[in-house]
């Protein structure tokens, strides 16, 4: 998506204490919720090799884009997001500085812009991380032996949104976790000129595409974060997103005691029942989520 047409698809106006709360819960999330659960995972998968031919798959995506180090794509993503972490403190502290109270559209600057896609970027990389876990933990207890696949224990949107936006994550961890000194002065190269239709195309030729869109953030779809493109009742959809986070890493607890129960060749019916109870409070939450999306949209 260039640059002015992502300018267009954003509401008329938007405020930048919405800007700021969206960075804060975002940190919030990786921080209490995706970064301990792959803590978790990480002990529970070290060593571990990958049995499930789905997770495979989605590893390899992940593998081809970014720099995960020597260990295993897990201990690879949780070594990351720290960094993640320390990028988004620097783009609020810049967001609190070129944001005016309250941004119209048509006042966008190719600053304003790349700060805005950074964040929708950052909400989506942390839901998707949770989500991912969640998809390798029963993958992976489906092939040592579990019963239920990945098909038979996620409903059919989970495994189409895991599967088809694996792309979109691996591109975004590897934007966010970049050094923060290159982030930095990535962020700092670009010129805060107002988009408008006339400069839209001239701009990245004369001044040079790495110096407008740096990150190459052209190919994140609309929508990863949709409060930024449809007014909605931003409040409940900021404790539901913090709520089924947090929801998503007692899952991925539960599902860790479960897979090491089924290497022992261990079942346990009373943590079966714990876990489908969790599974279907997220599953209600995002039913809520993309309803209100829908209903606002």
């Amino acid at each position: 998506m260039k640059a002015f047409q992502y300018i267009q698809s954003l509401l008329p106006s938007i405020s930048k204490d919405t800007v700021i709360e969206d960075i804060a819960l975002t940190k919030s999330i990786l921080e209490e919720s995706v970064i301990p659960a792959y803590a978790t995972a990480t002990e529970c998968f070290k060593g571990w090799k990958v049995k499930s031919p789905e997770v495979e798959n989605i590893f390899k995506v992940i593998s081809r884009t970014v720099d995960l180090g020597r260990g295993n794509v897990i201990n690879g993503i949780y070594d990351l997001l720290p960094v993640v972490v320390e990028n988004l403190e620097y783009i609020s502290k810049n967001a609190q500085k070129i944001l005016n109270e309250e941004v119209s559209a048509s006042g966008f600057s190719y600053k304003r812009a790349n700060i805005l896609q950074l964040v929708e970027g950052a909400s989506f990389l942390a839901k998707y991380a949770s989500k991912l876990l969640v998809y390798v933990f029963v993958g992976e207890t489906h092939a040592t032996g579990g019963e239920e696949s990945i098909r038979q224990t996620l409903t059919p949107i989970e495994v189409a949104w895991i599967t088809q936006n694996v792309s979109y994550f691996a591109k975004m961890l590897a934007i966010l976790s970049n050094k923060p000194n290159t982030v930095q002065a990535q962020l700092e190269g670009i010129p805060d000129i107002i988009i408008n239709k006339d400069n839209a195309e001239v701009l990245p030729s004369t001044l040079g595409e790495h110096k407008v869109d740096p990150f190459r953030m052209g190919f994140i779809p609309v929508f990863l974060n949709p409060i930024y493109h449809i007014r909605m009742s931003i409040a409940e959809w900021q404790a539901d997103r913090y709520n089924r986070a947090k929801d998503e890493l007692e899952l991925v607890r539960l599902r860790r005691v479960r897979l090491e129960k089924q290497a022992q060749g261990n079942a346990d019916a009373h943590l079966q029942k714990e876990i489908d109870y969790v599974e279907r409070r997220i599953q209600s939450l995002d039913a809520k989520i993309a309803k209100m999306e829908k209903d606002y949209g």
